[in-house]
């Protein structure tokens, strides 16, 4: 199970950014304004005490050292066009752009429980595009940007992918785009809104309705809710 929140904004971008997939660069270049090249660059802030409770050998370590050279430096700023380069033992394009994404997390995790030894190497991470970085943009497209990485990215045909309120922030205009990037023949994905405007750009029989009954927590089909409407005649 992977887990994406606000806290891979940076990480999602810099996926996306090494990604070959067309579908992901015209996300790039038609919602977010970006069109990867050598202006494009990553400042990177690493924590030195924490680089002994990686292993030698680790692929994670490996990655880190590519972007760090210099064991002593606590920055380094790469271009984007630099990071591409870098051979992490992908298979291919789509996995070096999955490959960068998982490494870069495990290194920039905080350490959770005596069986995962690694600790947080990278602290910071912020990205120059544009005259601008990940939290200049808005909400809606941060939004976005983690839907893209998780569906066209991380996932496949044998992934599960919930969504909580995916569409939280992202102007009424675009949440047809949510459903949009999340509605793929070959995934399977569950999602949480409150958004009668997503709701409605899904079919009556791929919804259902949570609600709080007198015996706990009640699940309702979307058309049931349809028919008591209509036979109290709104009541």
């Amino acid at each position: 199970m992977l887990y994406l929140n606000k806290y891979s904004w940076n990480l999602a971008l810099i996926t996306l950014m090494c990604s070959e997939k067309q579908s992901v660069k015209d996300f790039l270049k038609e919602v977010l304004s970006i069109v990867v090249d050598e202006t494009i660059t990553i400042d990177f802030t690493f924590d030195l005490s924490k680089y002994p409770s990686f292993t030698k050998n680790n692929e994670v370590l490996e990655l880190i050292n590519r972007i760090n050279p210099e064991p002593k430096a606590t920055k380094r700023n790469i271009s984007i066009n630099t990071l591409r380069t870098f051979e992490i033992g992908a298979a291919n394009k789509d996995d070096f752009a999955k490959r960068v994404f998982l490494y870069l997390f495990i290194a920039s995790m905080p350490k959770r429980n005596k069986d995962f030894n690694a600790d947080k190497i990278v602290t910071g991470i912020n990205i120059n595009f544009n005259g601008i970085d990940v939290k200049s943009l808005s909400e809606g497209d941060k939004k976005l940007l983690l839907i893209k990485t998780i569906i066209d990215v991380l996932g496949n045909e044998n992934s599960l992918f919930l969504f909580d309120e995916p569409d939280s922030h992202v102007h009424v205009s675009r949440k047809k785009e949510v459903k949009k990037y999340i509605d793929k023949a070959n995934h399977f994905s569950v999602l949480t809104t409150h958004s009668p405007s997503l709701l409605h750009s899904i079919k009556d029989e791929n919804v259902r309705i949570l609600t709080n009954g007198a015996d706990g927590l009640e699940v309702i089909p979307a058309e049931k809710v349809k028919a008591i409407e209509k036979l109290s005649e709104g009541a």
